[in-house]
């Protein structure tokens, strides 16, 4: 597939409405993130002066993700993806 018909096949996904309001979305969520991440940061080492206390708190920043995604996928992997609704 030449490089113009995979543009045309990606941008045909913006012509959905959800899409749209999904991606742009995601795009205010992850930006804000990252706006937050660097400032807590940048706050942390003009508080401290102290490269330790920052990767600390970067560190410690991430023990969400560490904890919750392990036990996200034991639940998926419980949970029956196939429900079979009533009288089917």
């Amino acid at each position: 597939m030449e490089a113009s018909k995979k543009s045309r096949v990606m941008i045909r996904a913006f012509s959905s409405r959800n899409f749209r309001l999904y991606y742009t979305g995601q795009a205010i969520y992850l930006i804000g993130t990252s706006m937050t991440q660097v400032a807590t940061s940048w706050l942390v080492y003009r508080l401290t002066d102290s490269a330790w206390l920052l990767g600390l708190v970067g560190f410690a920043s991430q023990i969400p993700t560490l904890l919750l995604i392990p036990l996200g996928g034991i639940i998926a992997d419980c949970w029956n993806r196939h429900l079979r609704t009533e009288g089917a």
